[in-house]
């Protein structure tokens, strides 16, 4: 049985809640991984910065949920002083939308290097709220940071959409998040409106497992890896699983399932992949190896994010012998080969996906060798574990993990 770590996304929104509403909740299955490590220790120093009167400075390493949701709350809340900051990569994530819809219900921030991008200065006070104009083309977590932050804005808020957003259903994940809190709040094509009103905290929340994570064993599936996946509904657990009536996950990266299922099905599958862009990097890898062209629309904003996922993705591929294309936000593969390295090593770019996706590449070509193997400790720190029990041999050598095709699924492999 596949264990899956639980979901980073779910929880940022929970934690953040949390601190905002200033009231106990248990958020039973926080998971064990650095992106949520920082969003705890993040807010505490938040709570520090109020307390102590001074400026904290936080690090937030390249955690961009975290310096998008934590920007807004630190705008957001009296007291708070702190500058917020990372690694080189994180400072070169664009955070304009975000910070000009800040500014203009008050909000005092200050970028210490270029204009638009981290390192802020941010110096906490109660807002008004009301109308605030957003673009969210480049990431639906501008929109998600409003939101929260909304909750104890004055007048709670009316976020407009300048442009069609992208990822919609994380909106739709914090919408219903913030009704499970008590915030009332309704999403349309045009915009959110989050009602001003008091928090209704639940003594308990949980949190569901991560299907983004799910998606490279599903990837792993599509290429003959056997096993079933705890803790998830049954009818998104394998491959071929016939839907049972089972609720929908606040997750929308749990439609890569069918999608998948029917990319195989038919031999070609063209998408729209703005709602789920973290699954790409898997689907692209699994209906390559598959042979199964693909058109996948609305991946642009992925160039921004830990890395630029179009040019890595293609990079990496092509050392599988895969050409792929890129023009105007869709990125495909129309059966184009070119001849593979003989023995391939994968570049990770600090990308913790990357490393997933790649890994699962053992299935078809028997090794694989992955660099950086400790990006997976982003958001799944188990994974390289979860491999081996799964029967791949997961052996490392420096900074190197090379991982090969494994015959026994309990076997074990402590190298």
């Amino acid at each position: 049985m596949i264990r899956l770590p639980y979901s980073k996304s779910i929880a940022a929104r929970a934690l953040a809640l949390r601190w905002l509403s200033g009231r106990y909740c248990n958020l039973a299955y926080l998971p064990e991984c650095d992106d949520c490590d920082v969003m705890q220790e993040g807010l505490a120093a938040l709570d520090g910065s109020r307390s102590e009167g001074k400026v904290t400075e936080v690090s937030l390493h390249a955690n961009g949920t975290a310096l998008r949701l934590l920007t807004a709350l630190a705008a957001s809340v009296q007291g708070v002083n702190v500058t917020l900051g990372g690694t080189e990569r994180l400072h070169k994530r664009p955070l304009d939308p975000l910070l000009d819809a800040l500014r203009s219900n008050g909000a005092k921030i200050t970028c210490l290097g270029e204009e638009g991008f981290a390192p802020l200065h941010i110096e906490g006070r109660g807002m008004d709220g009301g109308d605030v104009y957003i673009d969210p083309s480049q990431s639906s977590q501008y929109v998600t940071a409003l939101m929260l932050a909304a909750t104890v804005w004055r007048k709670g808020a009316h976020i407009h959409f300048t442009a069609p957003p992208v990822s919609r259903p994380y909106i739709d994940m914090t919408a219903r998040m913030l009704a499970d809190f008590g915030i009332s709040c309704q999403v349309s094509d045009s915009g959110v409106v989050v009602e001003p009103g008091r928090f209704k905290v639940p003594c308990r929340y949980d949190i569901e497992p991560d299907m983004s994570a799910a998606t490279f064993f599903y990837e792993g599936m599509a290429l003959g890896l056997e096993g079933e996946i705890a803790g998830v509904p049954p009818r998104y657990r394998r491959l071929y699983a016939a839907a049972d009536g089972s609720p929908r996950m606040l997750q929308g990266d749990a439609e890569a399932l069918p999608l998948l299922e029917r990319a195989l099905a038919e031999g070609r599958v063209e998408a729209d992949m703005s709602g789920m862009p973290d699954t790409v990097m898997a689907l692209a890898v699994a209906l390559c190896l598959r042979g199964v062209p693909f058109r996948f629309a609305g991946v642009e904003h992925l160039r921004l994010k830990e890395c630029d996922r179009i040019e890595a993705l293609s990079c990496e591929l092509r050392k599988l012998g895969y050409i792929l294309s890129y023009a105007g936000g869709v990125l495909s593969w129309e059966g184009e080969r070119c001849e593979p390295c003989a023995d391939p090593e994968i570049a990770t770019y600090g990308d913790h996906r990357m490393a997933m996706a790649f890994a699962m590449a053992a299935l078809r070509l028997g090794r694989i060798v992955i660099k950086d193997p400790d990006v997976v400790g982003k958001s799944f720190p188990q994974f390289w574990d979860e491999l081996r029990l799964c029967g791949f041999s997961c052996r490392r050598s420096g900074d190197r993990m090379e991982v090969a095709k494994g015959m026994n699924p309990l076997a074990r492999d402590n190298g």
